[in-house]
């Protein structure tokens, strides 16, 4: 609780350049906060491009849920690296000294991607051919002014919090990697959001005896499934064991329902 609220006082900025208060952020509602990299990291550009893909904000205001990103970088370049590349429609703030990043943990700083079976499902390029397009992104979005800023610390790496309403953390993952931000649908389902529905009234494509004859072919289709499963070796294949905080599962990794270095009700 201690740690919340020493950063809940922390200042952040916003395209404006106008300082606020990170405990504002969440003081009145759930919040996904989600920490970047720099404003030129390539990932972290797949990262918040699979959150725009993914996250409708209608359906993250029937959650009653709001998503933040807070980057590294200069707050000159929030407008043109929120609003012009990612053409995202969430909030954006930066915290250029680090200080809101270290208190909250993320205090590792690499540009290691980890191993390739390791990395984020998010990720659409390699290094190389994302950097590439991130500078073509930049000259065609950025004003000559705006590209001299600073983009951040190459070596800090972000991670995904759900804060609020309140002093509360339900939620915490710090990135180990260059490449491993928490997959958004995991996060935003710990906070509450539906994925599974749509947002629009669905509406029947076939009438009500084609309804009929659909459900009976469905039916038969997953009986046939069933016997066939039923004949064949069921293999579980574990998944590795990553690190979990011994304060969440009493250290106990076996035991553990949270097999990844996700952290929950603790900062």
């Amino acid at each position: 609780m201690r740690d919340i609220y020493e950063a809940s006082l922390i200042p952040v900025w916003d395209k404006e350049g106008h300082k606020v208060t990170f405990g504002k952020l969440f003081e009145d509602q759930v919040t996904i906060v989600i920490f970047i990299r720099h404003f030129w990291c390539p990932m972290c550009q797949d990262y918040m491009k699979s959150i725009v893909k993914e996250l409708e904000p209608g359906r993250l205001a029937q959650a009653r849920v709001k998503l933040v990103v807070i980057g590294c970088g200069d707050p000159a370049m929030i407008r043109s690296y929120n609003d012009k590349i990612i053409k995202s429609p969430f909030e954006m703030y930066t915290d250029p000294k680090l200080i809101l990043f270290n208190a909250l943990g993320m205090t590792l700083k690499s540009t290691d991607g980890g191993p390739e079976q390791r990395k984020g499902g998010y990720i659409k390029h390699g290094t190389i051919m994302g950097t590439l397009s991130v500078i073509g992104r930049a000259l065609m979005s950025m004003a000559p002014s705006v590209l001299v800023k600073r983009g951040g610390d190459i070596k800090q790496l972000g991670g995904e919090f759900i804060l609020g309403p309140g002093l509360r953390c339900r939620f915490a993952h710090r990135m180990s990697t260059t490449r491993d931000h928490a997959p958004i649908r995991d996060v935003a389902i710990s906070a509450g959001v539906q994925l599974n529905q749509s947002l629009k009234p669905f509406k029947l494509s076939r009438t009500p005896s084609q309804e009929e004859e659909w459900t009976a072919r469905r039916k038969g289709s997953t009986k046939k499934k069933a016997v066939r499963k039923s004949t064949e070796v069921d293999v579980v294949t574990r998944p590795p064991k990553a690190h979990v905080s011994s304060t969440v599962c009493g250290g106990d990794d076996d035991a553990c329902p949270v097999r990844t270095n996700y952290l929950v009700g603790t900062i």
